[in-house]
């Protein structure tokens, strides 16, 4: 019996959304007052290389409509580089509403004094 409700358990954590197993930390707001999370509990690392779901929430909405983003990120710990491997924009305060863009593709190296430099500090630990 035990076994059996730890297998159903198992199965809904798995169909739940990443959302409702998250855990975003507010790390910063950029100069534009946009507020930048990151995800604690989804983060992965293999030697120097970490994967992080980061998120930006907009002070303002932008003449389209969106509300913020969230960008799942290579972080290479050794050179200080990233890469967008997905990045989604919402449009409502409950980040369910999404649309996917291809936003993936080149290295960036990591800016100086910047959020994104200020969470590979803290995951590059």
């Amino acid at each position: 019996m035990v076994s059996f409700i730890k297998n159903i358990t198992l199965i809904f954590a798995l169909l739940l959304p990443l959302d409702a197993r998250s855990e975003w930390v507010p790390h910063g707001i950029e100069k534009n007052g946009n507020e930048i999370f990151y995800e604690n509990k989804q983060i992965r690392r293999y030697g120097d290389i970490v994967y992080i779901w980061r998120r930006e929430e907009y002070r303002e909405r932008m003449g389209n409509g969106i509300l913020g983003k969230q960008i799942y990120q290579q972080i290479d710990c050794e050179d200080y580089s990233y890469q967008n491997l997905d990045f989604y924009w919402y449009a409502n305060n409950n980040w369910i509403k999404k649309f996917k863009t291809n936003d993936q593709g080149r290295e960036n190296h990591i800016g100086l004094d910047s959020i994104l430099e200020s969470i590979a500090n803290a995951v590059c630990q």
